[in-house]
């Protein structure tokens, strides 16, 4: 669980807006190469079609181009996947009550490193802390026996780094500064903070012995909720080396499995970075801006959370600009796309279409769609779909694995 002075690092805006961008597209199946100018009936209408793109100096080859697919895990990733697995162990501690009641193999697992040792980079530690601001107590800034592990980026800059050297058993402070960019809390923002850090204890990482404590809890977890009595607890680990090879695997089919799921987003984004754009009409940019500043009012929310929360950690500024460009620049760059391929939508087409849409939303018809949508929103969503299937069978994949 992330606190009050958590710090989410923003590492790929644009892919994030992208993924964004595109999950918000309502796309139907299928895509015509229809091209009768005269049975045409996006002509006349405010469409992708029809819109103006002489912003874009020059659209990147989409007709055979290459995007990166990276499905690889790092270390950190693994350690983290390690930190989620003792925190299910630990949920199983009793918090409530003081002193706190903790689980038998958590209590085991503490115990392998002895109490006295230092706290390392990449060590796992069991810690409280106790935040302030010019002597007054930090809302939200508060916690006890807390997981983490050191240089995993979790908490706001200085934090893990001021840990490293102290001993298990040992109570100090440490004085950290919050980011000038913190939209959690913007009071909190260049603000010095002491901490009053207790290190309860020094966890094993992914260790033999520690394997065996976990696997001792998964046993335990697996007789509690298996209902065929007959079933037999297999591990798909026994040791250290097979617990990161699992884990590893594990992490790397969840990567594949979402760079299938964003695979819209990913392509936009390639295409988007490899086209060249002159000056974009500041009216598209204030139409975008308009949008974001009308739902953060309906939420009741500053726009600056609505960024942050919305668009995967955009803040003010530099960032927020680069988003709006980035909105309308993928608009165009759809716009483009349809107008060199002569792409258009038939009448036929339309209601094949366009009742596909409306049976996966949930309308009764395509009119009651229409009317709800509108018609040049309908029509989009088809033009979209046939940008996106020529898109797909044009790209090829690098994979880093």
């Amino acid at each position: 669980m992330k606190h009050i002075f958590s710090h989410i690092k923003n590492t790929s805006v644009i892919a994030i807006i992208a993924i964004i961008l595109l999950a918000i597209i309502i796309a139907a199946p299928g895509c015509s190469t229809d091209k009768n100018p005269d049975d045409d009936i996006t002509k006349g209408l405010n469409t992708y079609a029809s819109e103006d793109t002489s912003y874009i100096v020059k659209l990147a080859d989409y007709h055979d181009f290459t995007i990166t697919k990276d499905v690889s895990v790092s270390a950190a990733e693994i350690n983290d996947s390690y930190l989620s697995h003792v925190s299910e162990l630990a949920s199983r501690n009793d918090m409530t009550v003081d002193p706190p009641v903790f689980d038998p193999i958590f209590e085991k697992l503490c115990s392998i490193v002895p109490a006295g040792k230092t706290a390392e980079t990449g060590d796992f530690i069991v810690f409280d802390y106790s935040g302030s601001i010019d002597g007054e107590p930090l809302t939200g800034g508060k916690a006890s026996y807390q997981l983490n592990w050191l240089g995993s980026g979790h908490f706001i800059p200085g934090f893990e780094e001021s840990i490293v050297g102290h001993a298990a058993g040992t109570t100090f402070p440490i004085t950290v500064t919050f980011p000038s960019s913190y939209p959690q809390n913007t009071d909190l923002e260049n603000k010095e903070a002491v901490f009053d850090i207790t290190i309860r204890y020094i966890l094993p990482g992914i260790t033999d012995e520690a394997v065996n404590v976990l696997l001792e809890y998964e046993k335990t977890n697996f007789d509690e909720t298996k209902l065929d009595e007959s079933a037999v607890f297999s591990p798909s680990y026994k040791n250290a080396t097979e617990y990161i090879g699992y884990t590893k695997n594990s992490l790397k089919s969840s990567k594949e499995s979402s760079f299938e799921q964003n695979i819209d987003g990913h392509i936009m984004e390639y295409l988007y970075k490899n086209s060249e754009f002159g000056t974009v009409p500041e009216s598209l940019i204030k139409s975008f801006k308009d949008s974001v500043e009308s739902a953060a009012a309906m939420y009741g929310i500053t726009v600056e959370t609505y960024l942050y929360y919305a668009y995967g950690g955009v803040s003010m500024g530099a960032q927020y600009d680069e988003l709006a460009r980035f909105q309308v620049c993928t608009r165009g760059i759809f716009s483009k796309i349809i107008q060199n391929e002569k792409m258009t939508i038939s009448q036929a087409e339309f209601e094949e279409k366009g009742a596909r849409i409306a049976e996966n939303y949930d309308y009764e018809s395509i009119d009651e769609l229409v009317a709800n949508a509108g018609k040049e929103n309908v029509l989009n969503s088809i033009l979209i779909d046939k940008v996106m299937t020529l898109l797909k069978e044009n790209v090829k994949y690098q994979v880093i694995e």
